[in-house]
C-alpha cells in the first residue's frame, strides 16, 4: 500500500498542471468574506461560489460553445486558509487563460467585474494580475496555509486542455 505525503501530492499537482498549454493568462486571489447572510461561509458555499465564478468567465468567453462543451478556458483554483478563529482568512488563488482575441488588460477587467458579482467574495481584497512566469503555479501549490493539501485543488472548478493532441 502506498501513501502520499503532502510533498508527493505537491510534486504530482505541479507536474500535472505546471505547464498548461496557454498562450496568455491572468492570476488572482479571491478573498472570501468571513460571514455571509450572518453565518460563517461554509466550505460548500465557497466552492459553489468559485464554480459559479469560473462558469461565468467561461460563458463570457465562449457562450454557447462552452455550454456545448466545444470550447473552454484553462481555469485552476486552489483553496487556502480556514474558517475557524485564528486561521488565515479563507481565500482562493486562481490561474485563468486569456481568451484568444482578448487583451490581457481587457480580460482582467472582465474578471474583476465577475468577482464583484459574487456576493460572498470580499471584492475589496481581491487581486487580478497578468501571469508573467511559472512562479504563480508554484505559489498556488505551496504547502503552507492549506488545511488539507489533498483537498486544496478545487477539482470541481478545474478546466484544462488535453495535451494528447
Amino acid at each position: 500500500m502506498s501513501t502520499f505525503s503532502a510533498e508527493n501530492l505537491q510534486a504530482a499537482y505541479l507536474q500535472w498542471l505546471s505547464e498548461p498549454d496557454v498562450e496568455d493568462a491572468v492570476a488572482g486571489t479571491i478573498t472570501f468574506k468571513r460571514t455571509f447572510n450572518g453565518r460563517p461561509i461554509s466550505e460548500k458555499a465557497a466552492a459553489d461560489a468559485v464554480r459559479v465564478f469560473g462558469r461565468m468567465l467561461q460563458c463570457h468567453a465562449y457562450g454557447n460553445r462552452f455550454k456545448k462543451g466545444k470550447a473552454w478556458l484553462t481555469f485552476i483554483a486552489v483553496n487556502e486558509g480556514g474558517r475557524e478563529p485564528g486561521q488565515k482568512h479563507p481565500h482562493v488563488h486562481f490561474f485563468l487563460e486569456v481568451p484568444e482575441g482578448w487583451s490581457t488588460d481587457g480580460w482582467m477587467e472582465v474578471v474583476r467585474k465577475k468577482i464583484d458579482k459574487i456576493e460572498c467574495f470580499g471584492s475589496e481584497n481581491c487581486v487580478v494580475k497578468p501571469v508573467v512566469d511559472g512562479g504563480w503555479l508554484d505559489y498556488m501549490f505551496k504547502r503552507s496555509d492549506k488545511n488539507c493539501y489533498a483537498d486544496a485543488l478545487d477539482i470541481i472548478s478545474l478546466w484544462t486542455k488535453s495535451r494528447s493532441n
